[in-house]
């Protein structure tokens, strides 16, 4: 699992040209997305209301078909079709950066999410590792066991990282980006250039990247979103969780509907 971070930040700190990752972790996105709301036979009884407000909120694109069409599509022709859309917008967003800042950016945000999401990652394990011999009272192997967790606990680390990167590079607004041409590890904060003695010039300035407000998932039953809302605030002042995706993917849904978090308000995260 080390070997796998490590070498993406390796990568990502060797200044490579990211752009081709990032379109397959676009593909990978909208396979994910399109994959969660057309688990039904026939296209007429997909999501697509679900379908369509998902690819708002990923991609920031409408999805174009008729009803007629809607009827008819087959998944791997929607697939290519949202596929071609989200590129172009993502290509959209290129121009009016430009293309070093948009590769340098890529790699700013590529790697402030493998950080954040391996650090939790890592406080997961040595939960688990806390509790794991506790398996052996029901006639389990414990290490058997932790293997089999950690490495459920890895994938879902990987797809957290996927979809987050998705989502943050669709979504900054290009104004979130000021300063040099390479990747800094900290900001300088407002206060400090203002303590300055006059007529000194500030340190270089950094990056500062605006990340977007959590957004609360919804299913379209307002009951069981209302509870799942404030089961996450609980979770939060309580200090259990300190964002929605700190919910471990096969853990209950807060919502108390019974499925699994993925399968439930977490299916889209």
């Amino acid at each position: 699992q080390r070997e796998v971070i490590y070498g993406w930040r390796n990568e990502i700190l060797d200044g490579k040209n990211m752009k081709d990752r990032v379109l397959e972790l676009i593909d990978y996105a909208v396979e994910e997305i399109v994959d969660s709301y057309t688990q039904a036979k026939y296209p007429e009884d997909w999501d697509w209301e679900g379908l369509e407000a998902d690819l708002i909120e990923t991609f920031l694109i409408e999805l174009e078909l008729s009803d007629e069409r809607k009827h008819e599509i087959r998944r791997d022709e929607l697939e290519d079709m949202i596929k071609t859309q989200a590129r172009e917008r993502y290509e959209e967003k290129e121009k009016l950066l430009g293309e070093e800042r948009m590769r340098e950016f890529e790699r700013l945000v590529m790697l402030q999410i493998i950080d954040e999401n391996w650090r939790h990652h890592l406080y997961e394990l040595d939960a688990l590792k806390e509790g794991i011999y506790l398996r052996s009272y029901a006639q389990k192997d414990p290490l058997v066991e932790y293997k089999r967790e950690a490495f459920g606990m890895f994938e879902e680390l990987v797809h957290r990282i996927q979809m987050d990167t998705v989502k943050y590079l669709f979504r900054f607004q290009p104004e979130a980006i000021a300063g040099p041409r390479e990747v800094r590890g900290r900001a300088v904060k407002e206060e400090f250039r203002e303590r300055l003695p006059e007529g000194e010039a500030p340190p270089e300035e950094e990056k500062i990247i605006v990340m977007p407000k959590e957004i609360i998932p919804e299913i379209g039953d307002p009951v069981l979103d209302a509870r799942f809302k404030k089961a996450v605030e609980k979770l939060k002042r309580e200090g259990k969780i300190k964002k929605i995706r700190d919910i471990g993917r096969n853990e209950p849904c807060p919502c108390g509907s019974g499925k699994k978090f993925k399968k439930c308000h977490g299916r889209n995260l």
